[in-house]
């Protein structure tokens, strides 16, 4: 694996998909994913299985499981920073 590949995938993972949102809600998203898995994997489970029942969305949430359980694991996360948040920024006024 190529340094700029894993740059490109620590990018991806932790700025594509966020970027989308505004700030509260990254924060807001932040805040949640980090509550949830200090709670352990039982709790992880047990969340996406009730977004999945109110969105109807259980197929698609297993086949992202499966794509990020076959191309994740924790070291690429490591290397890219993909295993954490990126920092906030604070903007200062002039």
């Amino acid at each position: 694996m190529t340094a700029g590949f894993k740059r490109r995938l620590g990018l991806f993972l932790t700025v594509i998909k966020l970027h989308r949102l505004d700030t509260f809600s990254q924060r807001r998203l932040q805040r949640g994913a980090e509550h949830i898995t200090h709670l352990g994997s039982r709790v992880v489970a047990e969340y996406l299985a009730e977004v999945s029942e109110t969105i109807g969305g259980l197929p698609a949430i297993l086949r992202l499981l499966g794509e990020y359980e076959r191309r994740l694991t924790p070291a690429v996360l490591r290397a890219t920073g993909g295993d954490r948040f990126p920092r906030r920024l604070s903007v200062v006024p002039r």
